[in-house]
């Protein structure tokens, strides 16, 4: 059952995709368990934020359990978030003059491709 969690002004889908996509992907592989699904609903700049409430109490438990006993855990995702932002920034520093509004799908795909995958 779908349970409104939160709600903002001015927001926008990103950077929440990347957030979603590890709740529902990765955290299995980390902890076990995922959230199933989420649903994100954006009207004239606002963002409503959706979820199953127990999917989101269980992941949370997992996680302050995992991180006590391994007390090197935070400190690891910490590093890798750090690392990884520095990476995107790096990306983002390299396109920036570039006017991809006019690129084709394929050059978008290519360019995904290519740093990404």
């Amino acid at each position: 059952m779908y349970k409104k969690i939160w709600d903002r002004n001015r927001m926008y889908l990103y950077p929440w995709y990347f957030s979603d996509e590890v709740l529902t992907n990765d955290m299995e592989r980390v902890l076990g368990l995922k959230i199933s699904s989420i649903l994100l609903e954006f009207c004239k700049g606002h963002m409503y934020y959706y979820l199953d409430p127990s999917e989101m109490n269980a992941l949370g438990k997992a996680l302050c359990a995992r991180t006590l006993a391994d007390p090197g855990f935070a400190a690891m995702v910490k590093d890798r978030t750090l690392g990884e932002g520095a990476t995107l920034l790096a990306f983002c520093d390299s396109i920036r003059d570039r006017d991809v509004s006019v690129a084709t799908e394929q050059e978008l795909n290519d360019l995904y491709v290519t740093n990404w995958v």
